[in-house]
C-alpha cells in the first residue's frame, strides 16, 4: 500500500528540517521609501505586490501576486502574511505596482527581468518599486521581516531663474520633456538603456498649464516643475542613449522673437556630476536654469536658436480659432500671437447674453504672456472675448467660446 501524499509531505519536512517548528504568522512588510511630496505621481501608493521567497538553496518557496482588496496595508506600507520556518533563512524579493503577475519562477529569471512601460507616464497605479532582503531569518525580527522598497524612477525638479536676463528679454516656457527617455528597466540591479529599442519615441513631457509654475515669475525665480524617468546609467560616455532635458520656450527681445509655432530650445544632460550621465533610480535631481543677458548662450546647456527670427515683422493671429466649442467643464486656453512682443495689448471679457454677467457663465485668468486667457466654464453659455493690439500692429478681433455642457 502506497503512503498518502500527506504522509510523504510530512516525511520530507522531517528530513529537511528536523524539530524546527513552523511559524504561525510571519509578517513581511513592504516599507515605502521616503516621499518627496510630489502631487504627480502619488509616490506613496501601492496597488499591487509581487512576492518571491527563496530558501537558502535558492529554490522558490513561495510566489504570490496580490492586488485590489487582497492587499493588506498599514500606514501606507503593504503587508504580506505567510508561513515559514522560524529559524530558517530566506531571501525575499518584492515588486510593487507592476500591474500584473510576473512570469518568472527562478531567482536568475527575476534578476534578469526587464520591466516595460507602455507610455512614459504609466504610473496611475503607483510608481513601480522593488525591494529585497537576503538571508533574513523571521525569528531574528520577532516573526516579521521588513523589506524596504525603492522607486525604479528618478525625479528631476526644474526651476528657471530669470534675474540675470536683460530687461527687454521675456522667456515663456511652453513645454518641458525628457529626451532619450527609457521605456524599460531591470527590476533588480543597475539598469541602463542598451539600444534605441529601449527608448520612447516621445518621452515624458509636460506642457501649457502643466508648466505654469515655471512662468509664475517672469522676471525673477520661478516655481518648480517635476519630470520623471526610469533609471539610465550611461556612465561618462555621452551618446544618443543618454537621457536629457529640453525646455521649449517662446522668446521675445528687442532683437529677436520666436517664429509662430516654433520655440527657443534649451537642452541639458542631468546626472550625478560633470561628465557623468547616470540617472539613478529612487534619486531626486534638482536643477535651476539661469540664463543671462539675452538668454541665447548656454551655461551648462545647449541652445537651439533655429526657431528665432529678427524682430522686424508685424504679426497678429488668434489661437486656437475665432469660434470654439467646449463640451466639458475644464479650462480652455484662448490667446493671440502678436509681433513685435512689445506691442500694447488689451482685451475685454463679455457674456454673449446681456442678461448674464461674466461671473455667472465662466471664470477667467490672464495667461503668462498677457495676451491670452484661461477660461473655466461654470454652466452652459457663451463667452465673447475682444482682443485689441496697438501700434505697430493696430488690429483687433472677436472670439466666441461656446460652452455646450
Amino acid at each position: 500500500m502506497k503512503p498518502s501524499s500527506a504522509f510523504i509531505l510530512l516525511s520530507l519536512l522531517a528530513v529537511s528540517c528536523t524539530s524546527v517548528p513552523l511559524s504561525e504568522d510571519v509578517l513581511i512588510r513592504a516599507a515605502l521609501p521616503p516621499s518627496t511630496r510630489s502631487n504627480d505621481p502619488d509616490e506613496a501608493l501601492i496597488t499591487d505586490l509581487n512576492v518571491f521567497i527563496f530558501n537558502e538553496s535558492g529554490k522558490l518557496e513561495e510566489k504570490r501576486f496580490i492586488s485590489g482588496r487582497e492587499l493588506e496595508k498599514e500606514d501606507g506600507n503593504a503587508l504580506f502574511r505567510t508561513r515559514l520556518f522560524q529559524d530558517g533563512r530566506y531571501s525575499v524579493y518584492l515588486c510593487a505596482n507592476l500591474g500584473y503577475e510576473l512570469p518568472v519562477r527562478t531567482l536568475d529569471g527575476l534578476l534578469s527581468f526587464r520591466y516595460h512601460f507602455t507610455y512614459p507616464d504609466e504610473y496611475g497605479k503607483g510608481m513601480p518599486m522593488t525591494g529585497f532582503r537576503q538571508n533574513a531569518c523571521p525569528a531574528d525580527e520577532g516573526g516579521e521581516m521588513t523589506v524596504p522598497l525603492e522607486r525604479l524612477m528618478a525625479k528631476v525638479s526644474l526651476r528657471l531663474d530669470r534675474t540675470a536676463l536683460r530687461d527687454d528679454v521675456r522667456i515663456i516656457v511652453r513645454r518641458v520633456r525628457i529626451g532619450a527617455c527609457p521605456s524599460s528597466a531591470l527590476l533588480f540591479g543597475e539598469s541602463r538603456v542598451e539600444s534605441e529599442r529601449h527608448l520612447f519615441l516621445n518621452g515624458f513631457s509636460k506642457e501649457d498649464r502643466q508648466v505654469l509654475a515655471l512662468n509664475r515669475e517672469l522676471t525673477g525665480v520661478s516655481g518648480v516643475t517635476d519630470l520623471y524617468l526610469l533609471e539610465n546609467l550611461q556612465g561618462r560616455e555621452q551618446s544618443r542613449l543618454c537621457s536629457y532635458i529640453e525646455l521649449e520656450m517662446e522668446y521675445y527681445s528687442d532683437g529677436f522673437h520666436t517664429k509662430p509655432g516654433q520655440y527657443l530650445v534649451y537642452r541639458f544632460y542631468p546626472g550625478e556630476g560633470e561628465g557623468l550621465y547616470d540617472i539613478r533610480r529612487n534619486s531626486h535631481y534638482r536643477y535651476t536654469v539661469r540664463p543671462a543677458g539675452d538668454g541665447l548662450d548656454g551655461d551648462g546647456w545647449r541652445v537651439d536658436r533655429s526657431g528665432l527670427e529678427k524682430e522686424n515683422s508685424v504679426y497678429f493671429d488668434l489661437h486656437p480659432a475665432a469660434y470654439n466649442e467646449v463640451t466639458e467643464k475644464k479650462t480652455f486656453h484662448l490667446w493671440c500671437d502678436v509681433r513685435p512682443g512689445s506691442t500694447p495689448f488689451e482685451f475685454e471679457a463679455l457674456a454673449w447674453d446681456d442678461s448674464e454677467s461674466v461671473s455667472d457663465v465662466y471664470d477667467y485668468q490672464i495667461d503668462e504672456t498677457g495676451k491670452g486667457l484661461y477660461l473655466t466654464p461654470k454652466k452652459a453659455g457663451t463667452a465673447l472675448i475682444y482682443f485689441k493690439a496697438g501700434p505697430p500692429v493696430s488690429k483687433d478681433t472677436l472670439a466666441l467660446v461656446v460652452f455646450n455642457l
